[in-house]
């Protein structure tokens, strides 16, 4: 599904869990990230960054806006269900810990950290390294000897996806997942809002409400911005 220029894989929740726990044996390693629709903006007419997204082997929707985007562009088969990447990282937790995965958590900060190996303990096998003042060659050491069925690379984007592009072949896993601050999922710190906002679509506001100076950008001028490049693609097809 091209949105923007970006083809988006139409994944449930469901979809996304079952692929993982399929896979998790297989020799071939797995690139994974989300779209949202400051990525897309990002990207819009970025051939270097749409190159970039295009070597993952999912790019799961992330957000009530590519959801809508994709009723607007495909209004007869359009994402089969508004995903957003919180949701799936709880989903992803439990089946961390129903199979014993191993995990490396790399991103955030030493505090965010911290929390996650305090509210974490179920998980057997863990290690986490911060996302700021790293030696990256001491990093990818770090992360072969553990050699993670799940690495989670929370830098933000495109940061995130640029680092797991340039060190794929340098690093042993079966699936690294980028998460933008995903990490505060796993640590539960994560500004979200109470139950209903997030059923309406609105999580986005929280975040902006929580941060103002520093999300203006990427919602307010962002989202209508989106919007207007949306209905550009539905009435000029690009």
């Amino acid at each position: 599904m091209n949105i923007l220029g970006i083809n988006i894989s139409n994944v449930s929740y469901d979809d996304m869990i079952r692929f993982i726990s399929e896979n998790i044996s297989s020799s071939q390693k797995f690139l994974i990230t989300y779209i949202n629709v400051n990525a897309l903006n990002l990207a819009y007419k970025n051939p270097e960054l749409q190159s970039l997204y295009a070597k993952f082997d999912i790019r799961h929707p992330d957000g009530i806006g590519v959801y809508l985007a994709s009723k607007i562009l495909y209004t007869s088969t359009p994402l089969k269900q508004r995903m957003t990447g919180s949701d799936f990282y709880i989903q992803l937790k439990n089946l961390i810990n129903e199979k014993n995965l191993k995990l490396f958590l790399f991103g955030d900060t030493n505090e965010t950290l911290n929390k996650v190996l305090r509210e974490s303990s179920e998980i057997n096998n863990l290690r986490v390294n911060s996302g700021f003042n790293f030696d990256n060659n001491t990093l990818i050491n770090s992360i072969n000897d553990f050699s993670p069925d799940i690495l989670i690379v929370g830098l933000g984007a495109p940061f995130q996806e640029k680092w797991a592009v340039e060190n794929y072949e340098k690093l042993n896993f079966k699936f690294l997942i980028c998460v933008g601050d995903g990490i505060k999922v796993f640590s539960g710190t994560k500004i979200r809002g109470p139950l209903f906002i997030r059923k309406i679509g609105l999580e986005w506001f929280v975040r902006f409400l929580s941060k103002p100076f520093r999300y203006f950008k990427r919602y307010i001028v962002g989202n209508p911005l989106f919007l207007f490049r949306i209905l550009k693609q539905k009435i000029n097809g690009v």
